[in-house]
């Protein structure tokens, strides 16, 4: 029957291995729709079990990423009852976002509907924003970074972001740190300053209790900070000195913990 196996058959065929457990056919359905998901029909995905769905996105011989992730938002669509987040966001965690391009990521995953929770969404964004940072693994504790518009935001120190109040909190403040080449440090005289405080700040923790960003007054910048989910009201501006320091070009460094300087770069 494997040798019969087609792009309008795959998926039935597929299905019908798992309920009777022929794992020959198991296997030569699964490999032949991961390398061949090009040529199927997103809609046979909307009957599949979740477990089918679970073993295409963890194959590794995928084809096509962005094709995995059309088949789980198809399977999705397809339930009577909708997934939870916690799900939704386990169907997607296998797949290497990275390797999507920018115009497809924007357009094709950031617009998905089903994706406007926050645990999904928050996953994918740090996917993607470890890619624009020139990184190739994701799912970084603490969430440190998030795409919010067609701009990636990171704070700094980026370090393994300790929790709060943990005794590894001082990693914050023992070294220097360096904004990357084509990232600017975020100000509050940016044009779009109360959507950044809104949607990128208050809604994050940032594994910090502060969120610091420029503040330009005459000819001086200065640095103020801005409260996170972790510490306060989020949003609130944090009214002591955070004690930031321009030691050299590019180069900064906090005098005490928790802070973390907000930095933008666009994609």
């Amino acid at each position: 029957m494997a040798a019969n196996l087609t792009a309008s058959n795959v998926i039935s065929s597929w299905s019908f291995a798992e309920r009777l457990d022929v794992k020959s056919l198991w296997e030569a359905c699964r490999s032949f729709a991961a390398t061949r998901l090009g040529d199927l029909r997103l809609e046979d995905f909307a009957s599949v079990s979740e477990s089918l769905v679970r073993a295409l996105v963890t194959c590794d011989i995928v084809s096509s990423e962005i094709l995995a992730f059309d088949a789980v938002i198809a399977y999705a669509r397809g339930q009577s009852s909708p997934l939870s987040d916690e799900v939704l966001a386990s169907l997607l965690a296998p797949l290497h976002f990275p390797q999507i391009g920018r115009e497809q990521f924007l357009e094709r995953v950031m617009s998905e509907p089903l994706l406007q929770n926050v645990p999904c969404k928050d996953m994918l964004l740090m996917a993607f924003a470890d890619a624009a940072y020139g990184r190739t693994t994701y799912g970084r504790p603490g969430r440190l970074c998030v795409i919010h518009g067609r701009t990636a935001y990171r704070v700094l120190p980026d370090d393994d972001a300790p929790i709060p109040n943990s005794d590894d909190e001082k990693t914050q403040s023992e070294d220097p740190f360096v904004v990357p080449e084509g990232w600017r440090i975020v100000a509050q005289d940016d044009a779009n300053w109360d959507d950044v405080l809104e949607n990128v700040i208050k809604p994050h923790g940032w594994a910090t209790h502060v969120v610091c960003v420029a503040r330009q007054r005459a000819d001086l910048t200065m640095f103020v900070g801005f409260e996170t989910e972790h510490y306060g009201e989020p949003g609130t501006e944090y009214g002591d000195d955070n004690t930031l320091s321009q030691t050299a070009d590019r180069r900064y460094q906090f005098g005490g913990s928790s802070f973390r300087l907000l930095i933008a770069k666009v994609i």
